[in-house]
């Protein structure tokens, strides 16, 4: 399997471009998987980079709502003309991060295609390849959730992110997790799909973990981490590869406790694994 970053928070070099957002080109089976767009026309800067072309993209996955994740969507509809392309339905509903007193919007621009597939539950793609939702938040769940609102029935509600999606990539015996923000909880994701598929075991989770650093509360911070940590070292076999929201803050207090088992990802990085 190759997994290349098209668009991250920081970039490898200055031959890339960051962009706050996510955007991974997966290929595997014969397929090739674009897990989100990013932002902007970023995605396709660092695609041209890599010498890649998101013309030969089969399936777009769309984690969530945001548009950090989606922003690009009408862009790569554009450039494709075979893709089908995979979201929740609430992706599309108005969310917003609350600043101050103030709510800032962060939702998607409405996109109407005949390439757009809603997903409910457990959706298989094609051998090897499924969407996992609906998770439970039994677990650990990003404090920083407390800042996203989703606007529903006419009213600001706290947004419960029925709009996520796991993508498992199951290959040569081997799982591979991919996730957007993991707003509803990495852990929680990890066992739902654990849960789905009825392995004892993920191999790889890639993608971002919502860990933003609170200067108003440190110590919540330090018992989050640690507790996540602690959850995350369980899954011994598991190894990890993240970056965006999970900020460096979060990576740092992370590899103090898994180490080698975590590295991190930038615009440009392409992984063999």
């Amino acid at each position: 399997m190759k997994i290349h970053t098209l668009v991250e928070n920081e970039a490898l070099d200055s031959s890339f471009k960051a962009a706050n957002g996510l955007s991974l080109l997966i290929q595997t089976g014969g397929k090739t998987i674009l897990f989100d767009v990013g932002p902007d026309a970023t995605f396709l800067e660092n695609a041209e980079a890599l010498g890649l072309s998101v013309e030969d993209v089969d399936y777009l996955v769309v984690s969530h709502g945001h548009v950090d994740h989606g922003g690009a969507l009408s862009l790569f509809l554009e450039k494709n003309e075979k893709a089908r392309v995979f979201m929740r339905g609430e992706a599309f509903e108005p969310h917003y991060r609350k600043k101050g007193f103030s709510f800032i919007d962060v939702g998607l621009p409405l996109v109407e295609s005949g390439r757009i597939e809603f997903v409910a539950d457990r959706r298989v793609l094609a051998p090897g390849l499924s969407l996992i939702s609906g998770f439970p938040k039994n677990g650990f769940v990003p404090a920083a959730n407390r800042k996203s609102y989703v606007r529903r029935g006419g009213r600001m509600r706290r947004d419960d992110f029925s709009h996520e999606l796991l993508l498992l990539v199951e290959e040569e015996g081997r799982a591979f997790a991919f996730t957007g923000c993991s707003h509803s909880g990495v852990t929680n994701m990890i066992d739902a799909a654990l849960a789905s598929t009825g392995r004892a075991s993920l191999d790889f989770v890639i993608g971002g973990m919502h860990l933003f650093h609170s200067r108003l509360r440190p110590i919540e911070f330090a018992r989050d981490m640690e507790r996540l940590g602690a959850r995350l070292n369980a899954y011994a076999d598991t190894r990890y590869y993240t970056g965006h929201c999970t900020l460096s803050e979060g990576y740092e207090a992370l590899h103090r406790r898994l180490g080698d088992r975590i590295a991190p990802i930038h615009a440009g990085t392409s992984l063999v694994l």
